[in-house]
């Protein structure tokens, strides 16, 4: 993820880079990608939210698969009956060498939902809650082919659904604001306070010098983070327009920073963003 912020965020600088020159610029010119910056830099002080639990949309499913095996045949059902040693329940295997996926797909659902119909006290109960009642087997099988397709498009969502929860387990909270601060200032660090002239080269390629971390006249810029952006496209060398041009806001500091070393470029980084 930081890396794909940064990459976007270097593509603005490119753009303003090739837009004008180190030589033209006035007051204010890199307002806009300053506040642009700066809106990123304050993303991991908002709220978010964990993505739901999916405990209910499993808990109806396993209603529908209930239903299914309550109108199925005992043959059919027996397949996920207990095997006499304790709890352990048959387990799939091919028919006359030949596999099923979907059987072998669903096949732990469906030993569920009879270990669950077992415990039913009084038997039954799934019928009666779902308020069917068959005067003929003929009826009970047409409605068990009704209910097929339901049960497949069902299944197919919360298949769905766990895959989804399952690949993003760790996109919490917690995470995603773990990341826009890495993003931000270099991994590890919380916020501006922590930054030092140490972490700024470790977290920006080791870059020693004011110009290997933001480029010449060429794509060759270190700057990985957020802060090192707003850095090199706010305060200028130290001998841009008498070393006090104001390329972001009025009230930044002059730019007394060499452009042959890093010396200052935690307290004029400190005092733009703050």
């Amino acid at each position: 993820m930081p890396m794909e912020t940064t990459q976007a965020t270097i593509t603005i600088i490119q753009l303003v880079a090739s837009a004008t020159s180190a030589d033209a610029l006035t007051a204010g010119d890199h307002s806009h990608p300053f506040v642009y910056l700066c809106t990123l830099i304050t993303l991991n002080r908002h709220q978010f939210p964990d993505l739901p639990k999916t405990q209910q949309e499993t808990e109806d499913y396993q209603q529908i698969q209930k239903l299914n095996a309550s109108l199925s045949s005992p043959q059919w059902r027996n397949k996920f009956g207990k095997t006499g040693k304790g709890d352990a329940r048959h387990t799939y295997k091919p028919q006359d060498g030949k596999e099923d996926g979907l059987h072998m797909k669903r096949w732990a659902r469906w030993t569920e939902a009879e270990a669950e119909l077992e415990k039913e006290n009084p038997p039954k109960q799934t019928l009666k809650a779902a308020q069917l009642k068959f005067s003929t087997k003929s009826q009970r099988l047409q409605y068990l082919v009704s209910l097929q397709p339901l049960a497949e498009q069902a299944a197919a969502a919360v298949d769905e659904l766990l895959t989804v929860q399952e690949n993003s387990a760790k996109l919490t909270a917690t995470e995603l604001k773990k990341e826009l601060k890495s993003a931000a200032f270099g991994a590890g660090i919380g916020n501006e306070n922590q930054l030092t002239e140490a972490n700024i080269k470790s977290s920006n390629d080791e870059a020693t010098t004011r110009k290997n971390l933001c480029g010449d006249t060429t794509a060759s810029a270190k700057a990985q983070t957020i802060v090192a952006f707003i850095y090199c496209i706010c305060a200028g060398k130290q001998t841009d327009g008498g070393s006090n041009v104001k390329y972001c806001e009025n009230t930044q500091a002059d730019n007394n920073n060499p452009w042959t070393g890093q010396t200052g470029v935690k307290m004029a980084t400190k005092d733009l963003i703050s």
